[in-house]
């Protein structure tokens, strides 16, 4: 439910390291299955693919996304 806010957050720390243009994709993993997981205790990562190395400290994390083939789709709207 706090997702648009996780994404917020990652965009507000790192407007002071990269141009808005650096982002060239937006990720999202999840950790829990909120169908078995109450909402308030789901995990999930927000991340955007740069387009420049940026030094992860404080909150910011650096992650690895495997190579292979993976399934999207397009929302639109709110999270909830």
């Amino acid at each position: 439910r706090e997702l648009n806010n996780g994404y917020g957050l990652l965009f507000e720390t790192l407007s002071g390291l990269v141009s808005p243009e650096a982002i060239i994709g937006i990720y999202g993993i999840p950790h829990d299955d909120p169908r078995h997981v109450p909402h308030d205790q789901c995990r999930f990562d927000c991340a955007f693919l740069l387009d420049q190395p940026v030094e992860a400290k404080g909150d910011l994390q650096s992650i690895a996304l495997a190579g292979g083939n993976y399934a999207r789709m397009d929302h639109f709207g709110d999270y909830d």
